[in-house]
């Protein structure tokens, strides 16, 4: 959400700095859909679901129990390392 095709299309392994533009990506999504009103406590589930409970996720570096209990559970799809 929001990341440019030539990232997200990429047919090979990003730089450092095309990592930095796609961890922006929950934080799009968060701007996107924080004006709709039902989302609710489930707009926790897109903008935290490449958070980690190690502390190494993003984009905000959220740790254990600080993970909102939505994006926890949630099966929303990640792919790769990052």
């Amino acid at each position: 959400m929001g990341i440019p095709d030539g990232i997200l299309l990429k047919p090979g392994p990003l730089t450092e700095d095309e990592w930095i533009v796609m961890r922006k990506h929950p934080a799009y999504a968060y701007e996107m859909l924080s004006p709709i009103a039902y989302p609710g406590p489930a707009l926790d589930i897109p903008y935290c679901h490449h958070e980690r409970w190690d502390g190494t996720g993003y984009p905000r570096g959220l740790k254990g129990e600080e993970i909102p209990v939505p994006a926890r559970i949630s099966p929303w799809p990640t792919s790769g390392t990052h």
